[in-house]
């Protein structure tokens, strides 16, 4: 949706009666109004690192700037630092990758690969003696090595095991954003703006940011905050440049003066609408300020 509106619209269309006589799995919770309208203030934490994958400048500024106006709104902002980002990326590629590309290369065995794709098929194709190498030399690209050692073929027992760390971890995380006496969240939805098309596949680590409340099922959503400067582009030179990765994403992220920025909102488990309303919140006091 273009707007915050469009999208609460959107969660009150499919939370309704008519959606729960249609299919019997969708979960019978109605959706509250007033929780995505009644004017409140929030707690809310924010980082523009989540120590895995650096942004670069226009996304690290635009979480500056979400924080400042919602300041000035009348909330409460406080420093959170998500608790081990790098385990759950490996949680997630583990997961994920548990059956090492097998699902996926029978899904497109007859098609033709979209440029888009094409470096995930690549991985999904990749021999077990290569991946092995890969792992040997990972700490020349620790993050492309993380990704790619962790997309081995497991046993049922093995992937189970996963899955009881990926819910350790869920606990874990939820047990720092309790501690912090938090009702929301807001971060970077990507280290970086929109790759060339094509170039996606190339640069999975920078989607750490989304990737972290798919695995632990948080609510999320994204509000345009600014748009890159020539500033930004400027503020590459002092990026850090210490690996493949690094160099990759300064490189993809010039010529991208003008392209919008957002700010990604996350709520808690269930509380969707707290998500929509920080959302909600975000948009309006960027209006104010503007």
């Amino acid at each position: 949706s273009r707007t915050v509106a469009g999208c609460r619209l959107l969660m009150q269309a499919m939370c309704s009666e008519v959606a729960w006589k249609l299919d019997p799995n969708v979960v019978p919770v109605p959706f509250d109004v007033d929780a995505c309208t009644q004017k409140r203030s929030l707690r809310i934490g924010y980082y523009d690192y989540d120590g895995f994958f650096l942004p670069t400048p226009a996304y690290r500024r635009a979480v500056l700037e979400a924080k400042s106006a919602l300041e000035k709104a009348g909330h409460e902002l406080v420093a959170f630092h998500p608790p081990s980002v790098e385990k759950a990326m490996s949680l997630y590629f583990g997961i994920v990758g548990a059956d090492s590309g097998e699902t996926l290369l029978q899904k497109v065995k007859n098609d033709k690969i979209d440029v888009a794709i094409r470096h995930l098929v690549h991985l999904a194709s990749m021999k077990a003696l290569v991946k092995r190498v890969a792992c040997l030399v990972g700490h020349l690209w620790p993050k492309s090595a993380s990704t790619i050692c962790q997309s081995n073929k497991r046993s049922v027992a093995e992937f189970w095991q996963l899955c009881k760390k990926k819910q350790d971890y869920i606990s874990e995380f939820t047990s720092a954003w309790k501690d912090s006496g938090l009702d929301g969240v807001i971060c970077p939805p990507h280290a970086m703006g929109p790759p060339p098309l094509g170039q996606g596949g190339y640069i999975l680590p920078t989607f750490s940011y989304t990737m972290l409340f798919n695995l632990i099922n948080y609510p999320a959503g994204i509000v345009p905050v600014t748009k890159v400067t020539s500033e930004d582009e400027d503020n590459l030179r002092d990026h850090p440049q210490n690996n493949y990765w690094d160099r990759l994403v300064a490189k993809l992220s010039r010529g991208t003066t003008g392209l919008p920025v957002a700010v990604q909102c996350v709520a808690l488990p269930w509380q969707d609408e707290t998500c929509l309303y920080l959302m909600q919140e975000l948009e309006n006091s960027l209006k104010a300020a503007a």
